[in-house]
């Protein structure tokens, strides 16, 4: 059964802790006549406050009189008790401002440079959701390769990263947001460029440099067809765009890039039933989600991205 102070205890309220912090500094002062003025309250209102404290809590807390001032072993024990009790209190108030820190959060993406611009209409919606509910939050978006977004990820350097790749890693979550088909391109000027379509080979193409893209995926087909060294690697999708229309290099780009190129008439798409494939870009993450802002960025994408999934699957139904 709990003892009266127990009961007492349970009761401690804002007057007490004034009481309490007003006790700890009487006895850092060395008595109530010393701390009268670290408290500028005066002796007889200080000698009033801590009988009041030693009632309330049943407990002879010090000697005070003309023999001075000297703590009992019991105020010795709330004296030490109260310190552990106000620090605590101190790490609570410091720890809300980092709470709230990490509500708003920060989250960390990298992306291989222009992939962003192929899903920009599927992960609007969910940027805007997250900054609705995430108000303050801080998106840090940069730029590597894909095989470093991959490892950075892992590592725990990043939160996000935004990838186009087959590769599925046991330890990485991935939430597939885009399909798009990849293409071999040519730049005008290229030989092979106005070559008609009937009278491309697989050894014509094997003749000419290749420019990629150190640390994309490539099918296993794509690379036997290919059979040839990189004459040229260039991550950044425009570099690549750059290289082609030299018309010294032949190279791997989204269809959906490649398209105003296209339509201007400075790239062209070669042998596609050969070297076609689709490529999803998807989103990972690591398996385990800690911050509070990610858990809540990544329940927001997974809505999302179902939504739109059962926009497209109401889309193809036969009216």
């Amino acid at each position: 059964m709990p003892g009266q102070n127990d009961y007492i205890l349970g009761y401690l309220n804002d007057v007490d802790l004034r009481l309490l912090r007003i006790f700890c500094t009487i006895v850092e002062c060395g008595g109530i006549t010393a701390a009268e003025a670290a408290l500028n309250m005066a002796n007889s209102t200080l000698s009033t406050h801590l009988t009041t404290l030693e009632e309330h809590l049943q407990l002879k807390l010090c000697q005070r009189g003309r023999a001075g001032f000297a703590l009992t072993a019991e105020g010795r024990q709330v004296y030490e008790a109260a310190l552990r009790m106000f620090q605590s209190l101190e790490d609570f108030r410091r720890s809300i401002p980092a709470a709230h820190a990490d509500s708003r959060g920060e989250i960390k993406f990298l992306v291989p440079d222009a992939l962003f611009c192929s899903v920009i209409d599927e992960l609007t919606p969910v940027f805007r959701r997250f900054l609705d509910s995430c108000p303050g939050a801080f998106i840090d978006i940069d730029l590597a390769s894909p095989a470093r977004i991959d490892q950075l990820v892992i590592d725990g350097k990043v939160d996000i990263g935004i990838n186009s790749s087959s590769r599925r890693t046991h330890n990485l979550r991935f939430y597939d947001v885009k399909e798009e088909l990849i293409g071999l391109y040519c730049g005008v000027g290229h030989p092979l460029f106005k070559v008609p379509d009937r009278a491309l080979t697989i050894a014509k193409i094997r003749e000419h440099d290749v420019v990629r893209a150190h640390g994309y995926y490539y099918p296993r087909r794509v690379l036997q067809a290919l059979r040839t060294p990189a004459a040229a690697s260039c991550i950044p999708l425009d570099g690549r765009v750059l290289l082609l229309a030299t018309g010294r290099y032949l190279g791997i780009l989204a269809q959906d890039f490649a398209r105003p190129y296209e339509r201007k008439g400075l790239l062209r798409e070669l042998m596609p039933a050969q070297f076609r494939y689709t490529s999803r870009t998807s989103i990972i993450t690591r398996d385990k989600i800690q911050k509070p802002a990610l858990a809540r960025f990544l329940e927001i994408l997974d809505e999302e991205l179902r939504a739109q999934r059962g926009a497209r699957s109401a889309a193809r139904r036969p009216v």
